[in-house]
């Protein structure tokens, strides 16, 4: 989302994603993405290290941007690129 460009290195630090969607809960350990940064493009190719979780006081979501985030999950970053590709 344009203004938290900040969230993706949260992410790559604490191996870490965040979704608002109802349908997080349908991410399992092994499943693939790719991550779209607004105004960028694509940014970087990820694994799915653990199947998604609802945030709670123990394990609460590490970004501080006012979303409210109804799973994380366990990533691991497969391929970043150095400069985000935008095909359009």
């Amino acid at each position: 989302m344009a203004g938290d460009e900040e969230n993706w290195r949260i992410c790559v630090e604490k191996g870490l994603w965040g979704t608002g969607s109802n349908n997080g809960g349908s991410v399992r350990r092994g499943d693939e993405f790719f991550v779209w940064q607004s105004k960028r493009g694509w940014l970087a190719r990820c694994k799915v290290t653990s199947d998604a979780m609802q945030p709670n006081r123990q394990n609460p979501a590490p970004w501080n941007d006012g979303r409210n985030y109804k799973w994380i999950f366990g990533i691991q970053v497969i391929k970043e690129l150095e400069n985000p590709y935008n095909p359009g």
